[in-house]
């Protein structure tokens, strides 16, 4: 995921594992430092079924490629805006193992 508005320390931040949570407590996987933010605010979810974003109710609205959602699938080249942050999703559906047979699983994916 990279970050194209907002301010960071690191702009692209590399996804890994099943779920990664946003908002202010120090615990998510992405902390937003703003008042205005929950302490969860929403979560990322990868499944062999794909890339979804749910967005846990409290402000600010998420807004995934100009839509408001509280559930959304992402894609490669997703927007999610959510107050004034904006983040690119980059997602590499690959195989883990040559030798197994392909499957629809995200190895990795950014939030850009």
């Amino acid at each position: 995921m990279t970050i194209t508005r907002g301010r960071a320390r690191r702009l692209t931040r590399s996804v890994e594992g099943a779920v990664y949570l946003i908002g202010a407590s120090g615990d998510c996987d992405l902390v937003i430092g703003d008042p205005l933010f929950p302490g969860t605010h929403s979560y990322i979810l990868v499944t062999s079924a794909g890339v979804r974003l749910r967005h846990l109710g409290h402000p600010p609205d998420v807004l995934v490629d100009g839509q408001q959602v509280v559930l959304a699938e992402l894609h490669d080249g997703s927007e999610i805006a959510i107050g004034p942050f904006t983040f690119q999703v980059h997602v590499d559906w690959s195989r883990d193992d040559d030798a197994a047979p392909p499957t629809r699983r995200a190895s990795r994916y950014q939030l850009v």
